[in-house]
């Protein structure tokens, strides 16, 4: 790689990691970059330096996000009505930039079982007519079987 190309691919990722830092989306940071986003994301993933930095950058901005939070939280606001818009909103994007860290998520393990623990048994209850109508109908399906093999 040329001394050229390699000073480019720098600049290109100090404009991803700062728009990381300012709280773009990987596809916004590297737009801004002039890079796709699957081309900066293969730089990162090539690169353990550029991945540690686009980490540091985003926890900052998320910490940022968090810390106005708790500002808003702690009741330093003229306006309640816009705190509590801005609480819902800057709480919403941590859960969805760092769900592990932020999101409300709730494990449930939910098992199904029959009696004692088996399998689950289904039954499928016919009505009399329905009976009868099941019988025509497997009866016709056999008639229609027997006559084309006595075809054959």
């Amino acid at each position: 790689m040329t001394d050229d190309k390699i000073q480019t691919r720098a600049r290109e990722a100090d404009v991803y990691i700062a728009a990381i830092r300012a709280g773009a989306t990987e596809r916004e940071a590297a737009a801004k970059a002039g890079v796709h986003r699957s081309a900066m994301a293969s730089r990162v993933r090539a690169d353990e330096a550029l991945a540690q930095r686009e980490e540091e950058a985003r926890a900052a901005y998320l910490d940022e996000v968090r810390g106005h939070v708790e500002k808003i939280a702690a009741g330093d606001f003229e306006d309640a009505r816009a705190a509590a818009v801005q609480v819902s909103a800057s709480t919403w994007l941590l859960s969805k930039r760092d769900p592990d860290r932020f999101g409300q998520r709730s494990k449930q393990d939910v098992a199904i079982s029959g009696g004692e623990g088996g399998p689950v048994q289904v039954e499928r209850v016919l009505s009399p007519e329905e009976r009868v109508r099941e019988l025509e109908e497997i009866a016709r399906l056999a008639s229609e079987a027997h006559a084309a093999l006595k075809s054959k």
